[in-house]
């Protein structure tokens, strides 16, 4: 790395932690899209999925003895190509917030790596029902929400065909891919963030997303 940056020295711990708190959000996103275009990547279906990260670096057999309450939780969506599974956007927050609140990043980040030719025409971008809202197109195979068993809406009933349809072709089976990745991010990164200031800790989910993809 130091060669790559013509360093002489590595850094003091410090100078990367300045580095990193100047650095804005939007650089970390387009240092991975510039990754992604070197490496020419394109996707005829992408996945889409959330998870929660705890505010600690502490292990649960400490959280455990202090009988120290954590109760905030950062939360972070991932949308991941099913050829190449690399991470093609990501976007974090802080707090529970639905599933469905993330959808609209994730697919205006995603669709650069689509072909435009013909996606208009079908399903390109596969998620859980925690992601059903307004939000939703009708290219997205996003299974509706069914409030007291039914699907009173017409829309909502043909979208519920069209997911059991991807389902008996096996593409919605690839959604699993999204939740792979974020296992591996987890398993090598960490469960947590370092972080204290929530929009650092914001900005490292982002930046755990680019070093999974160098990781790739």
């Amino acid at each position: 790395m130091r060669e790559a940056l013509a360093l002489a020295t590595v850094p003091d711990h410090a100078t990367l932690a300045r580095a990193f708190a100047k650095i804005p959000t939007h650089l970390w996103r387009q240092m991975n899209d510039t990754l992604l275009r070197q490496l020419g990547v394109q996707e005829d279906l992408v996945a889409a999925d959330t998870t929660g990260f705890q505010d600690t670096q502490a292990s649960a057999h400490y959280r455990a003895r202090s009988g120290r309450q954590y109760r905030l939780w950062h939360k972070a969506g991932f949308v991941v190509g099913t050829r190449s599974q690399f991470v093609l956007g990501m976007t974090a927050g802080r707090g529970l917030y639905p599933d469905v609140h993330w959808l609209p990043a994730l697919r205006r980040q995603a669709q650069r790596y689509v072909p435009r030719a013909g996606r208009s025409a079908r399903v390109w971008l596969v998620a859980d029902k925690g992601f059903d809202g307004q939000t939703v197109e009708w290219t997205d195979g996003i299974p509706p929400i069914r409030r007291g068993k039914r699907l009173r809406s017409f829309v909502r009933q043909l979208r519920a065909e069209l997911v059991e349809r991807l389902r008996a072709a096996g593409i919605y089976g690839q959604r699993w891919k999204s939740e792979t990745v974020i296992s591996v991010i987890k398993r090598k990164f960490g469960e947590g963030v370092r972080s204290r200031l929530w929009w650092l800790a914001r900005r490292e989910l982002v930046v755990k997303g680019l070093v999974y993809n160098l990781y790739r």
